[in-house]
C-alpha cells in the first residue's frame, strides 16, 4: 500500500477506493493504474514498475491474481 501510495502521488481516499480490475489496464502498451480522484473525476496513472511487482505478488498471495471480475 505505502509503494502505490508513494510513487503515484494517490490520496488516502483514491487508495482505498482501487479494486483488482484497476491495476488491470494497459495503455498504449503501458501498464496503467484507473484512479477514481476528487470531484468523480477518473484518471489513469502509469504503473511504477517495482510497485506493480509488488501489488502483483500480494494480489496472487491473496488469491485475487484471477480475479476476472477484479471486485476482491
Amino acid at each position: 500500500m505505502l509503494a502505490t501510495l508513494l510513487y503515484h502521488a494517490l490520496r488516502r481516499d483514491e487508495l482505498c477506493r482501487l479494486t483488482v480490475k484497476d491495476f488491470k489496464l494497459e495503455r498504449r502498451g503501458v501498464a496503467h493504474l484507473k484512479v477514481s480522484g476528487k470531484g468523480g473525476k477518473t484518471r489513469y496513472v502509469p504503473l511504477h514498475p517495482a510497485a506493480g511487482g509488488l501489488i502483483t505478488d500480494y494480489l496472487e498471495a491473496a488469491g485475487h491474481g484471477a480475479d476476472a471480475a477484479g471486485l476482491g
